[in-house]
């Protein structure tokens, strides 16, 4: 059974001339991703790429089980 990759394959190769034009591998732009969210976001600003996908993070504030009620 094969893995259903989440992103187009255009998001992909997008992704992978950004990498190259920073000079960094494609799997350090998707780990800045989650380490470094603002400097992410700002390149992918830069190169005009836009994606509505949620990071973790992102997904852990919209779980109502994860909020603190007081």
């Amino acid at each position: 059974m094969q893995k259903k990759n989440t992103l187009p394959i255009e998001i992909t190769k997008i992704k992978a001339e950004i990498a190259r034009d920073l000079g960094l591998s494609r799997a350090t732009l998707y780990l800045w991703k989650n380490t470094r969210p603002k400097l992410y976001e700002i390149i992918m600003q830069y190169y005009g790429v836009s994606e509505n996908i949620p990071t973790q993070d992102e997904q852990k504030n919209k779980n109502p089980y994860n909020q603190v009620h007081l």
